[in-house]
């Protein structure tokens, strides 16, 4: 039995609605994984030829010091020492972002407690860590996952090392479609008069915003501070 040209049309377009529905998912991946090269590779750049290029130069100034100041020349070694190994760490961090066994929030979440725990016992401080699982099964997309690691090992690195506290505490939660973080310590606290923004909790809330999210410092109840973030997990997920 003929087919009515209509219906014969309808399957036509359906087809070529399909075959374009996949070939738009496929460009539209291909440069979504292109703009990720092209962020490793800057990335990369930066990280690099700014770690090398600060290396260097502190290794010139410590090679003049040497014959005339050598307790200046050691201090300047030390440098030397802790840039080379935040260099490493810095490309150590890049190319965890791009492995795909990585992708789980579970993973940022170890990653970060790693760090802090290694921060934390370098200055006598005591660690605590709390997540619970519904926290740990999504899925962040690589860029997320270097914004929002970058993010906490800067509330992590300040808490630790300006709040004078003994203890510090990471927990996180999910309310409603929101993720929230909290990086506490039990330190010297927010000051009564709070002072200009610096460079560190800007790089923070800019890093929140391109999440969706936000930073809030509050005063900790019993003394401390509070590093509050809040993200929205639609924004997060791939």
């Amino acid at each position: 039995m003929a087919r009515e040209p209509w219906f014969i049309a309808l399957i036509v377009a359906a087809v070529l609605s399909v075959i374009g529905g996949l070939v738009f998912y496929r460009v539209r991946h291909l440069l979504a994984i292109q703009r990720m090269r092209a962020a490793i590779a800057s990335d990369l750049h930066d990280e690099i030829g700014a770690g090398l290029s600060h290396i260097a130069m502190m290794s010139e100034i410590a090679r003049a010091e040497v014959s005339k100041n050598l307790s200046g020349a050691v201090e300047l070694l030390a440098r030397i020492s802790e840039s080379a190994r935040s260099l490493v760490e810095g490309i150590g961090d890049i190319i965890w972002v791009i492995d795909a066994k990585s992708d789980l929030l579970e993973n940022v979440i170890l990653r970060i407690c790693d760090f802090a725990s290694e921060l934390c016992e370098m200055r006598g401080m005591a660690f605590h860590c709390s997540f619970p699982p519904e926290c740990r099964e999504m899925h962040v997309s690589p860029q997320h996952r270097r914004n929002l690691l970058l993010l906490m090992k800067e509330a992590v690195h300040n808490a630790v090392l300006h709040s004078g506290g003994t203890e510090l505490w990471i927990e996180g939660r999910i309310c409603d479609s929101t993720l929230e973080l909290k990086i506490s310590d039990n330190g010297i606290g927010v000051p009564a008069i709070p002072r200009s923004e610096g460079r560190g909790l800007k790089n923070m809330k800019n890093r929140a915003e391109s999440l969706g999210g936000s930073v809030t410092v509050l005063p900790r109840e019993g003394g401390g501070t509070v590093i509050a973030i809040q993200l929205k997990i639609p924004h997060l997920r791939y």
